[in-house]
């Protein structure tokens, strides 16, 4: 199943706002829906997309999720574009 993972950028210390400032992309990655463990609003994401650019041309009322992946390391997180309802239709009309 491809998704749109939204990932952050390595960014750089800016001296005038003194922190590092926030920098976003997105790229397509490819889950195994039999290794998903759980999906959830990522909250972090959503407030912030609602105050701030995270990127631009994104719809503002874009929501954020963040899906937990058994692997054979442990568990991963990736964070990825659309609901958990709407990944799950996904799912379901990918595992047909």
């Amino acid at each position: 199943m491809i998704l749109m993972e939204i990932y952050s950028k390595p960014t750089a210390y800016n001296h005038e706002i003194g922190r590092c400032k926030d920098s976003y992309g997105l790229r397509e990655v490819y889950l195994n829906p039999s290794h998903i463990v759980s999906m959830r609003h990522n909250e972090e994401l959503n407030s912030k997309s609602k105050s701030v650019v995270l990127l631009e041309g994104l719809d503002k009322n874009v929501i954020f999720s963040q899906i937990t992946i058994s692997s054979t390391l442990g568990t991963e997180f990736v964070n990825v574009v659309g609901s958990p309802r709407s990944l799950a239709n996904k799912i379901a009309k990918a595992s047909l």
